[in-house]
């Protein structure tokens, strides 16, 4: 039996949002340009301001600013979220057993079957677990109990049919 033990925390919700973002291949292109349009937009809005066009250049930045502030948003609405979880800052811990993947805390205790999981994804510092597209399990390698990601690897291969290597 693999087990694995974390805090579930600001700092762990975040980077299993990272790993599952940096995961999704479309994301690339859109961020790119995404960052493409800003960096025209800019010079557009000052040459508005140049000509007197105080309505467009204002438009612009507008725009500029909700674009740039959505990207602050995600942040700042899983901290407030995560303050009135009540699972902050309680000790998870994952048993993979053959039959079940169990979640336990201190409140609560779910066992999940295996058939559950459409995906898993090794990254070098952990694994994502996948449950359809956007619901998932992080599991840092650091939080392994007697047992490395090489056990855990050879087990989940043979669980869960699509599994992949990311080398972000």
């Amino acid at each position: 039996m693999i087990k694995s033990s974390f805090t579930y925390n600001e700092e762990f919700i975040l980077e299993a949002q990272k790993k599952h973002k940096s995961a999704n291949q479309l994301r690339k292109p859109f961020l790119i340009a995404g960052i493409a349009v800003i960096v025209l937009l800019i010079p557009i809005a000052i040459f508005m301001f140049s000509l007197d066009a105080i309505g467009m250049g204002v438009s612009i930045l507008g725009f500029l600013l909700v674009v740039v502030g959505s990207l602050c948003y995600e942040k700042w609405s899983v901290r407030r979220s995560l303050r009135r979880s009540p699972y902050i800052n309680d000790e998870v811990t994952i048993t993979f057993s053959d039959e079940h993947f169990e979640v336990s805390t201190p409140i609560s205790q779910t066992s999940l079957s295996w058939k559950v999981f459409t995906k898993a994804q090794e990254f070098p510092d952990g694994l994502l677990l996948f449950h359809g597209d956007h619901i998932i399990n992080w599991i840092p390698s650091a939080s392994l109990i007697r047992c490395d990601i090489e056990d855990l690897r050879h087990f989940l291969k043979s669980k869960i049919q699509d599994y992949q290597h990311i080398t972000n």
